[in-house]
């Protein structure tokens, strides 16, 4: 490598050790494009107006007889749910005994066979609940195109029964089904 003594110019000292392209990289970009540069005016849809939003469509209301038929349906899912739950409650502790006397049996035998079938004959009365659910989220459904707030109470209030059945329902036939596995 040659060495330049201290007198040497700046310029040859940094070839030497090439750092002049480096130097002269930043450099580079100071100069500008030639020509007409964009102008600096708003552009019309800055200067545009602002739209007014669209008001909402009002949203119809129920006659009295739509109101009432709506009450009739939702009286009807809950008296479906409340049904449902008391054949449930009634054939819960007979299925109990079956399902835990047939707990720690293998699997295939007799008693587990039997605690299986017991477990199952649960379906039909959580089947009636889930249906009363399904059709309460329906008429739900079928109310949020209208305005309507006097049945919203109602069938918050309805939604809250029936979910705590479905869902009670639910956590008991899980625990049985448990002592199966």
């Amino acid at each position: 490598m040659t060495t330049y003594s201290s007198n040497a110019p700046f310029h040859h000292r940094l070839m030497a050790i090439g750092a002049l392209p480096l130097v002269m990289m930043p450099l580079a970009g100071c100069t500008g494009p030639s020509g007409s540069f964009p102008s600096l005016d708003l552009r019309p849809i800055e200067t545009a107006k602002p739209v007014e939003a669209a008001p909402k469509p009002e949203m119809p209301v129920l006659s009295d007889s739509a109101l009432a038929a709506f009450e009739a349906r939702i009286a009807s899912a809950e008296s479906k749910a409340q049904d449902s739950n008391a054949a449930f409650d009634k054939a819960l502790p007979a299925i109990r005994r079956t399902v835990v006397a047939g707990q720690g049996a293998s699997m295939g035998s007799d008693a587990w066979l039997e605690a299986q079938q017991a477990l199952s004959r649960l379906e039909q009365p959580r089947a009636g609940a889930e249906s009363a659910r399904a059709d309460l989220d329906i008429i739900v459904r079928e109310l949020s195109v209208v305005s309507e707030p006097r049945l919203q109470a109602r069938t918050d209030a309805a939604r809250e029964k029936i979910h705590a059945i479905t869902d009670g329902q639910q956590a008991q036939f899980s625990a049985l089904a448990v002592l199966l596995n």
